[in-house]
């Protein structure tokens, strides 16, 4: 437990690097609020990190803290963030746990934000009374409810609700009761979360609220609200979240960032949620101390070609490196290429790691010179070089283009020498139901042999190929056949009217849903490969992400229930 503990103190620690001391937003927008955070610093009586980068224009860094474990307050505080989020609104926490994990940040100088669970000022008042630096509010759908949190938030003569109770927030009488109440004219900050477009749609009037100090929006609940559930890291939702915050800035109040640090500076955020929830990333800690067993901890292994790295850096116009970071936001961790593309170092060094090769081997000798593809031996050294695990591989077609038994029989020979080099190697080579109708892994008759006669070799399923073949043959039939043997899955759709027209996953005509609950039933723990967006890259990417993921999910659920 020490050592889980040191990790994630570690992780924070990063991220509050991560934040620096570059001015974030502009300090003479934020006159009224710098102003607000003086006057809390100027009657506190003890260090306060986030307020004196209010004060300063500088973003503040903070970290979520979901588990009730006070230890992991005190060591985010002297790891050097500014704040922690505590979460009482998801998770079993209770006034005297808060109270632990306050104490636990006394001396640090972290500030303590706690998202309560609603507006009512009975829920609200003893954790004020704790002396807490800040509230969350979350799910605040209208002008009516923001009203009711700053009424909870300050005493009656600032036209609220608190009840009076000047102990522990005092410092036990450290502040005299004049400074005391002068403290509370400012203090704790009130942060309005925006979940929803009703609450959105109340902006403006919400801003005017004098003691609303900084808005956050909530997108995966606004997706939702928009009817777009799972997808709020796509565009429509993100400019929205821009919109509003560029709109708080303007009234001069802060904004308060979650997820990518990039697009925090972007909007001018004042305060930045890095690191993500603990729990998860203690989850993500295990995951890498394990990588390589069967032990995924729930998250599936996504990836896709290199061309849709390529294609989002085209559409957006930024960097592949930034591209990468999209994708890997969303939940993509890998992805597919050929063993001579000219970029394929640029890609390695990104986010995403390179987990399949796909190889098209010249063993007819029909390319000469520079249009030869790489030989076998450079194809397994380049592997090597970049930890790519498996190569599926393509063979030529054949020569006249239709069926060739004796041209077969060639092309399994090179197929068994190829695996046993790979195999010395530590290399897991795969043979794909390639679509090229001129192609051997068109047929089922000629797969079957592949793996029938070589036992080292893997399948790679891919879902659309044999529809694309238009032979009429069942890729669910040949999935049963490789059952126990599949090394990767490629997933693509195609229109019901047109098999060589792809369509986004899920809309056409290949039974993805049902190959893919089929294949997560079994033993299979390896990799997705999204192989054709349509549209722009990225937003068609975010939705197959989310579908495949729910597809998996239906499918553990069912196999647990067993």
């Amino acid at each position: 437990m020490k050592r889980i503990m040191i990790f994630f103190c570690i992780g924070i620690a990063a991220a509050a690097m991560a934040g620096g001391v570059a001015r974030d937003y502009e300090p003479g927008t934020y006159a009224n609020v710098r102003e607000k955070a003086r006057n809390t610093l100027k009657y506190a009586y003890s260090p306060n990190r986030m307020f004196e980068k209010i004060a300063a224009g500088e973003m503040s860094v903070g970290g979520y803290i979901g588990s009730l474990d006070p230890q992991l307050c005190e060591m985010a505080g002297f790891a050097g963030l500014d704040f922690v989020w505590i979460d009482m609104e998801h998770r079993p926490m209770t006034v005297k746990d808060v109270l632990a994990m306050q104490m636990a940040l006394e001396g640090s100088g972290c500030a303590s934000l706690v998202r309560v669970r609603s507006e009512d000022f009975n829920h609200v008042k003893p954790i004020l009374d704790i002396g807490i630096d800040g509230v969350i509010f979350p799910q605040v759908s209208s002008y009516a409810a923001a009203v009711k949190s700053v009424e909870a938030c300050r005493y009656p003569q600032a036209g609220g609700k608190r009840g009076v109770c000047i102990d522990r927030q005092s410092g036990y009488g450290k502040l005299s009761l004049r400074d005391y109440l002068k403290r509370c004219e400012t203090w704790p900050i009130i942060i309005i979360e925006l979940e929803d477009l009703s609450g959105i749609a109340d902006l403006d009037r919400i801003l005017a609220l004098k003691d609303v100090d900084a808005i956050m929006v909530g997108p995966s609940d606004l997706a939702c609200s928009m009817g777009a559930l799972g997808l709020q890291a796509g565009d429509e939702v993100q400019r929205l979240v821009d919109d509003v915050a560029a709109r708080t800035r303007k009234a001069g109040k802060l904004f308060f960032s979650i997820g990518s640090l990039d697009k925090a500076r972007a909007r001018g955020s004042a305060f930045y949620c890095g690191g993500g929830c603990d729990a998860a990333s203690w989850r993500k800690m295990y995951a890498r101390a394990t990588a390589g067993s069967r032990v995924d901890f729930g998250e599936p292994r996504i990836s896709v070609f290199a061309s849709f790295i390529r294609n989002i850096a085209r559409q957006r116009g930024i960097s592949k490196s930034a591209a990468a970071d999209m994708l890997y936001d969303i939940g993509v961790r890998g992805f597919d290429a050929g063993p001579a593309e000219p970029d394929l170092d640029e890609l390695a060094a990104t986010r995403l790691k390179p987990i399949n090769f796909y190889y098209f081997p010249d063993w007819f000798n029909r390319k000469k010179g520079a249009e030869a593809l790489s030989p076998e031996a450079a194809c397994l050294a380049r592997a090597a070089e970049l930890g790519v695990p498996r190569i599926m591989v393509v063979p030529p077609g054949f020569t006249d283009g239709k069926d060739n038994s004796d041209e077969f029989e060639r092309i399994l020979a090179h197929m068994k020498e190829f695996v046993a080099e790979a195999k010395k190697r530590g290399v897991t080579i795969t043979v794909e139901d390639f679509g090229g109708t001129a192609n051997c892994c068109s047929y089922a008759k000629y797969l079957k042999r592949f793996l029938d006669e070589i036992p080292d070799l893997r399948f790679a399923l891919d879902s659309g190929n044999l529809y694309y073949a238009g032979r009429g043959e069942d890729i669910l039939e040949m999935m049963d056949f490789a059952k126990g043997r599949i090394g990767h899955v490629h997933l693509k759709d195609q229109s019901a009217t047109d098999n060589r027209e792809y369509v986004t996953l899920g809309l056409g005509a290949v039974p993805n849903e049902k190959i893919v609950k089929a294949v997560a039933a079994t033993d299979y723990n390896g990799w997705y490969t999204l192989e054709n967006p349509v549209g722009d890259t990225y937003n068609d990417t975010v939705r197959q992400v989310a579908l495949l993921k729910a597809w998996l999910s239906e499918a553990r659920r069912g196999k647990s229930a067993e």
